[in-house]
């Protein structure tokens, strides 16, 4: 519930801003649409709800037209994106902007879309089944092959073992214990901004014979599972994909 409280807070904020107050600016730079018009296709993905999807053809083309078009702020808006679009050429990325709602920000300033194209988008990422699945995929192969996650496994195995023998700092009760913050080391919190994502929680999830088996690393719509390699998952999900040997990703679909 949390993550819908601050989406709503922002909401509210931003529809009080745009209703009230601040005036709006001239229309973007040429440069930042002279950019983005050479886009062939266009990445939408919302890491708070856990969905991505791809655009291309015509849909693209009208989407680069309404962020063209929008009209600038002459002051900030208060509001925190969860959603962000990133514009390429073949496997170029040409740029990316954070995006609620009306709202968008580029290096020149933040805007509003009148059209409702950005709107409608955002609506359809978010109720997707085809781009929650996406996403979980995507997480998944980022954890096998971003050099920022490459330490994930090990970390995770020998957390599991100090588990086992009583060294690890943990919150709460029951079968799945939360590991307590201070054990979440550095690189990991790094790792995580440099992939637009923020910290999940992380519990021990054991067997039911009351042995450490798994991290599991919740973003509340879905998460990954790391055990060792010999490791398979019983975790039940609507979507679970294996990513490599112990380690999963999934999705909760809600």
């Amino acid at each position: 519930m949390k993550h819908r409280l601050k989406n709503a807070i922002s909401l509210f904020l931003l529809g009080t801003f745009i209703l009230g107050g601040c005036s709006r600016s001239s229309r973007m730079s040429e440069e930042f649409a002279r950019r983005i018009a050479g886009a062939d296709h266009i990445i939408a993905s919302d890491c708070d709800r856990g969905c991505m999807m791809a655009i291309t053809g015509q849909e693209a083309k009208n989407l680069i037209q309404a962020i063209s078009s929008a009209r600038g702020l002459n002051c900030p808006a208060c509001t925190q994106p969860q959603c962000k679009i990133e514009f390429f050429q073949d496997t170029n990325l040409l740029a990316t902007i954070p995006v609620q709602e009306q709202w968008f920000a580029t290096a020149d300033g933040e805007y509003i879309e009148k059209s409702g194209v950005l709107k409608a988008l955002q609506h359809r990422l978010e109720t997707d089944d085809a781009g929650r699945k996406t996403w979980a995929n995507h997480i998944a192969q980022d954890v096998v092959h971003k050099p920022e996650f490459a330490n994930l496994q090990a970390w995770s195995v020998e957390t599991l073992q100090r588990y086992g023998s009583g060294q690890v700092r943990t919150e709460g009760e029951g079968e799945d214990r939360k590991l307590d913050v201070r054990e979440i080391p550095a690189w990991l919190e790094a790792a995580l901004q440099v992939a637009y994502m923020y910290m999940p929680t992380v519990y021990v999830r054991q067997s039911q014979l009351g042995q450490a088996e798994s991290l599991v690393f919740d973003w509340h719509n879905y998460g990954l599972i790391v055990g060792p390699s010999n490791y398979t998952t019983t975790f039940q999900a609507w979507y679970v994909t294996n990513a490599a040997p112990g380690i999963y990703a999934y999705h909760i679909q809600e």
